[in-house]
């Protein structure tokens, strides 16, 4: 696949001037005060991290009038503090090449699978500590996969197949589906489904509205686990989000609620503002809290604490090129 890449964009280089390549990327870092309450007792830590920083490459050069090869290459960059120790990660989060033409795209490689699009779309706390993966299952990868999409008026269907590296789990393969329907200019419905046999079926379904000053959206995840190596018995979780941006500034708020059948609830809940310093830079301060009576709350990988109530509050920056 290594060299498929290196091929493509050998290819891509040579036919630069009737193709286009984008490099794109941003650099991402926080602070957070972070304090898990478990039975009256409560652990607090300073958090510094930079969970959200990538870098990539994405393009096409057309081979004839109705025929284009597609690539994409992003690398995340993943920094964390732990007990005063600075650890790096990082982690080659899309790497595929594709076909593309009036009759679709089909694309292979290391890559989202179709279901994992819609939270990835809807969550205004991504990379930051009241993201929606404290609730959700993450939008993680999967390596070896083919992915079809085509576009039908107003909708988007997406298909997906690929077999998963992760050893823990007894059956690799994952399947998945997507479609996403434009009802309005500012709304839009999506619906998917993924798929890994004798392990679990993950169901989605999601609403997003969308203006140049406002955003509401809500999505509904039901996940029917069939195996002891996945945590959780037939998880309902629903997430709600919101924005208003005015001049600079943008106030957002997530709230989210998860039940399975062998745990209490946990609860997320988060209010952030945003200060656009100009159209690549942005300030943020935040306030995240996530409850669970059973103790195992906790704000995402950057808190490395667990409790009863689990609260941050934290400030950062993005700035994208």
């Amino acid at each position: 696949m290594r060299l498929l890449g290196l091929g493509i964009f050998l290819l891509f280089t040579t036919h630069a001037q009737a193709g286009a390549l984008t490099f794109y990327g941003q650099i991402q870092a926080n602070y957070g005060d972070v304090r898990a309450k478990t039975d009256g007792h409560t652990t607090q830590r300073q958090a510094l991290g930079s969970t959200g920083s990538l870098v990539g490459i994405k393009g096409f050069t057309p081979l004839n009038h109705k025929l284009d090869i597609t690539f994409m290459n992003e690398t995340r960059l993943h920094l964390q503090t732990h007990k005063n120790n600075l650890r790096s990660l990082s982690n080659q989060k899309q790497h595929w090449v594709g076909l593309r033409s009036p009759y679709g795209e089909l694309r292979t490689g290391k890559q989202l699978m179709p279901n994992q699009v819609l939270t990835y779309e809807l969550d205004r706390f991504q990379d930051q500590f009241g993201s929606a993966e404290t609730l959700i299952q993450p939008n993680t990868t999967v390596t070896d996969s083919l992915l079809y999409i085509q576009r039908l008026g107003k909708a988007e269907i997406a298909l997906g197949y690929g077999r998963d590296k992760d050893t823990t789990l007894s059956e690799r393969s994952v399947r998945g589906g997507l479609i996403n329907y434009k009802a309005k200019q500012n709304w839009v419905l999506g619906a998917g489904v993924e798929v890994k046999p004798n392990t679990y079926v993950d169901g989605r379904l999601s609403i997003n509205f969308k203006t140049d000053k406002a955003q509401l959206g809500a999505l509904y995840q039901h996940l029917d686990t069939q195996s002891t190596q996945v945590q959780g018995q037939d998880v309902n979780a629903l997430l709600l989000n919101a924005s208003r941006t005015q001049g600079n500034w943008t106030l957002k708020a997530q709230l989210g609620r998860k039940k399975d059948k062998t745990a209490s609830a946990t609860k997320l809940s988060a209010l952030g503002l945003e200060y656009a310093v100009n159209p690549k830079t942005q300030l943020y301060a935040e306030y995240s809290v996530v409850k669970d009576k059973d103790g195992t709350a906790q704000l995402g990988a950057e808190s490395q604490l667990k409790g009863q109530r689990v609260q941050a509050t934290s400030v950062g920056m993005v700035y994208k090129f």
